[in-house]
């Protein structure tokens, strides 16, 4: 987050973003911070309150401190840190829509199967490709997306550092992107531009983080020639695990259980209900929900392998999953 005018809004933000940073750097007893220079007001006002701290190095900017200096005094090649499958990779914090962010804590295989389960068996990325989207690499969504599913494919990834509907259309335009990521509502404001750009080089269009629209779907095919493909994944379980790609494609329902995945709607007494009929969504596949340092909600959100999404929804009797609500109380600010 960048502190921006007016003054008494800058203020304001930046305390939020320090606070942010000082609950996700204290919970995970974070060591070494690698940040923006542009967020260096932030990181310091954070940093006297968390304890395993020990070195703060920044980029994007001159100075013989920063990380550039540092990279181009070191050598071209370099051996691989020797890490096992299932050595923590990331620690991926939830957005907070229903408290305090919880930290999710993803193995190495995990990286790699949710990428073969989706970017493999649904988007199909393959060598050669460019990716470009929306989703910031600060969420699991932009993360899984662009350093991971790309490159793990052999294409190449576009990183913007903000974006707007206009700069992605004319970044897929200037750079013939094949592959773009965004959200349902960020397909609905690109509709509104998409008439002054080039989009033929796309092939593949994937939405997730909300229901996508029969008419968002519709038009956005009617313009481009793309079926937009929509999923459903949480942070626990670190990427989507509810789509359909193709000719499987049914506007007004997410999709079906991906391949790697297994998905039930479950009343109280965790029995699948009836086709149509409404239940609590679970899952379970290769990878898992591990909590970190938090044993109680551990126990409540993980029941025999099965991981409890907290979503409700009816699946029919294709096995198509359409979403319903949340079963507990959230909060929505900013979209």
């Amino acid at each position: 987050m960048r502190c921006s005018r007016p003054a008494g809004s800058r203020s304001r933000r930046c305390r939020r973003s320090a606070r942010a940073i000082e609950y996700i750097a204290a919970k995970a007893r974070v060591q070494y911070v690698v940040s923006q220079r542009a967020l260096a007001a932030d990181v310091e006002a954070a940093a006297p309150a968390c304890a395993d701290l020990q070195q703060v190095l920044y980029f994007g900017g001159d100075g013989e401190d920063g990380l550039e200096a540092r990279a181009a005094a070191k050598p071209a090649n370099f051996t691989n840190v020797d890490t096992a499958a299932e050595d923590p990779a990331i620690i991926g914090f939830t957005s907070g829509s229903t408290g305090t962010p919880k930290g999710t804590i993803h193995f190495h295989r995990d990286l790699l199967a949710a990428a073969d389960c989706f970017a493999g068996h649904i988007v199909g990325i393959r060598s050669g490709d460019l990716v470009c989207g929306s989703p910031q690499i600060a969420f699991l969504y932009g993360l899984c997306a662009f350093p991971v599913d790309a490159p793990h494919f052999g294409a190449t990834a576009v990183l913007l550092e903000r974006t707007t509907p206009q700069l992605l259309l004319e970044t897929i335009e200037k750079t013939r992107a094949t592959v773009c990521f965004s959200t349902p509502s960020g397909y609905k404001l690109m509709l509104e531009h998409t008439e002054e750009y080039e989009l033929s080089s796309l092939r593949v269009c994937g939405g997730g983080g909300e229901p996508l629209a029969p008419a968002v779907f519709n038009r956005w095919k009617e313009i481009t020639g793309v079926a937009m493909i929509n999923g459903l994944g949480i942070s626990e379980l670190l990427h989507i695990f509810i789509s359909a790609a193709g000719d499987d494609i049914r506007p007004g329902a997410i999709g079906r259980q991906i391949p790697g995945f297994r998905v039930r709607a479950v009343n109280d007494a965790f029995e699948d209900t009836r086709p149509g009929e409404i239940g609590q969504m679970i899952v379970k596949g290769p990878n898992g929900c591990r909590y970190l340092d938090d044993e109680d909600r551990q126990a409540r959100y993980v029941r025999g392998g099965w991981n409890l999404s907290g979503d409700l929804c009816k699946v029919d009797e294709d096995g198509y999953i359409h979403f319903e609500a949340r079963s507990d109380d959230m909060i929505l600010t900013g979209g």
